[in-house]
C-alpha cells in the first residue's frame, strides 16, 4: 500500500506525515453514548492495538473485497503488534473482476512517539523469533535505529513510514513487509545539486537493502528527481522487500497532470503512450486534482506505471467525489459494479471514550475527552503495464483514529 499507503500510500498531506486537521474538522460539538458501549469497545484507557483497528473495520469491509480467510491471514500478522504503534491502517483492494485477495498496511508516525515504539518492539524481543532471524526484519531495524538517532540524517528527514505486507493466497511462514517511508519534501525546483537529497540514496535506502546502491542505480535515481517539473514533488520512496526486487519505487505529486509523459519519456520510458495519455486526461476531465505518478527505478525505469487519485483538500470519509471515478472505472470495465458498490458504503465513523488520570476509574471525575476512528478511501490507483490489454484498479481503504478533544457528556 503505498501510502495504505497515501500510497497512499499513504500520508495524504503534503509536507505532514498526518493529516492534523482532521482532529478539528469531525469531532463533533456534543458526544452522547452510553457507558455500557464504551465498556463494550473495551477500549477505555488503553492504547489501540492494530486489530483493534481491524476488528472495529471488519463489518463495513466488504467479502467481496477482503474474503474471510483473507481477513483472519491479516488478523493473525497484525496480532503481533502492539498498542501505540499506530494510529492509521489500510487494506489494497483489487477493483478488477472477482478477486477478494486484499493486501494492508500500517502506518508509523515520525511526528510522535510511534518510531520510538517501532525501535523498540523490533530490537527488544518482541517480535518473533523467526522474524528475527531474516535479513529483511534487520534491515528493518536498522533503518528504524537510524531514523530515531538524533543526529542521524534521517531523523528529521522522514515524516513517516509505512509497513506494507502483500497477502498472497499462501503467504510465508514469515511475512516480509516492504517499507515506503516518507520524506521532507524534495522538490524539482531546489534539487539540482544531488547532495540536497543524498540522505536517502546512501542511507534510507542502503539501509533497507543492506548493502550500498549501484552507482547506475544511484544515478538513476538522481536523476529521475533532478528532472522532475518546477512544481512536482517527491511525495514516497519505497524498497520492496517482500518481492526481492532491486528497483526503487518512486512516486512523485504533480500539480499539471500532463507533465508526466515528457517526464516520463525524460528518464527514457519509451512504452506506447496512448493508453496512459487517455486516461490522464480522462482523470483531468473527471476534476481529479491530486495526481501522484508511480515507477520503479533500477538500471533502467520500469516498464510498468501507475497513477493514484484523491482530492484536495482531503474530506476523508465525507468525501462525495469517489463516485464519479469508481463510475468511470466501471464504465471502462476497469472495475467490477459490485466492488465500487461495496467501497462507497465503506466510509464512515466510530466514535470511542477516553478519560484523563485524574478520576480514579473509567467513569469517575476524570475529564473526559473523544477519539474518533474514520473509515474513508484514501486513494485509487490505476496502473498500467505494457504487456496487458487492460488497465487495473486498486482502492485504498483506511481506518485510523483522529482526537482527542476535551468534550462533554
Amino acid at each position: 500500500m503505498n501510502r495504505y499507503f497515501n500510497h497512499g500510500a499513504s500520508f495524504e498531506i503534503a509536507g505532514a506525515a498526518r493529516e492534523i486537521e482532521l482532529d478539528s474538522m469531525l469531532l463533533p460539538k456534543q458526544f452522547h453514548q452510553q457507558k455500557s458501549q464504551l465498556e463494550e469497545k473495551n477500549i477505555l484507557g488503553e492504547k489501540l492495538t492494530p486489530n483493534d483497528y481491524f476488528s472495529m473495520a471488519e463489518p463495513f469491509v466488504s467479502k467481496m473485497l477482503v474474503s474471510p480467510n483473507n481477513f483472519k491471514k491479516i488478523q493473525t500478522i497484525a496480532t503481533y503488534f502492539p498498542g501505540g504503534l499506530t494510529d492509521f491502517l489500510g487494506f489494497e483492494v483489487r477493483l478488477n473482476g472477482e478477486e477478494s485477495q486484499a493486501d494492508w498496511a500500517l502506518a508509523i508516525s515520525g511526528r510522535d512517539n510511534a518510531r520510538y515504539a517501532l525501535a523498540n518492539f523490533l530490537s527488544n524481543g518482541h517480535l518473533p523469533a523467526s522474524y528475527r532471524q531474516t535479513p529483511e526484519w534487520n534491515r528493518i531495524l536498522n533503518f528504524t535505529q537510524l531514523w530515531t538517532k538524533p543526529n542521524s540524517a534521517l531523523h528529521d528527514k522522514i515524516l513517516g513510514a509505512w509497513l506494507e505486507f502483500d497477502m498472497p493466497e499462501n503467504p510465508p511462514s514469515v511475512p516480509i513487509p516492504s517499507v515506503f517511508f516518507n520524506p521532507v519534501k524534495i522538490k524539482g525546483s531546489s534539487m539540482a545539486d544531488p547532495s540536497n537529497f543524498s540522505w536517502f540514496t546512501k542511507q534510507a535506502i542502503p539501509s533497507l537493502m543492506g548493502q550500498r546502491l549501484l552507482k547506475e542505480v544511484e544515478q538513476n535515481l538522481n536523476t529521475s528527481i533532478q528532472k522532475m517539473p518546477k512544481n512536482a514533488s517527491l511525495f514516497i520512496v519505497g524498497v520492496m522487500l517482500s518481492r526481492k526486487i532491486s528497483d526503487v519505487r518512486m512516486s512523485v505529486q504533480f500539480r499539471d497532470p500532463k507533465q508526466i509523459i515528457p517526464y516520463l519519456h525524460e528518464l527514457g520510458w519509451s512504452e506506447n503512450t496512448d493508453t496512459f495519455s487517455t486516461l490522464i486526461n480522462d482523470l483531468i476531465s473527471l476534476n481529479v486534482n491530486r495526481i501522484v505518478l508511480d515507477f520503479d527505478i533500477g538500471k533502467h525505469i520500469g516498464r510498468t506505471v501507475a497513477v493514484e487519485c484523491s482530492f484536495f483538500p482531503n474530506h476523508y470519509h465525507q468525501e462525495h467525489h469517489w463516485k464519479k471515478i469508481l463510475d468511470y472505472l466501471v464504465e471502462r470495465e476497469i472495475a467490477a459494479p459490485s466492488k465500487r458498490d461495496d467501497i462507497l458504503v465503506y466510509p464512515g465513523t466510530e466514535k470511542t471514550m477516553m478519560f484523563s488520570e485524574n478520576g480514579t476509574g473509567p467513569f469517575d471525575e476524570g475529564t473526559p475527552s473523544s477519539k474518533m476512528i474514520s473509515r474513508y478511501i484514501t486513494h485509487i490507483k490505476i496502473v498500467y503495464n505494457p504487456d496487458e490489454q487492460k488497465l487495473k484498479a486498486k482502492a485504498y481503504l483506511a481506518i485510523r483514529t483522529v482526537g482527542p478533544s476535551n468534550i462533554s457528556i
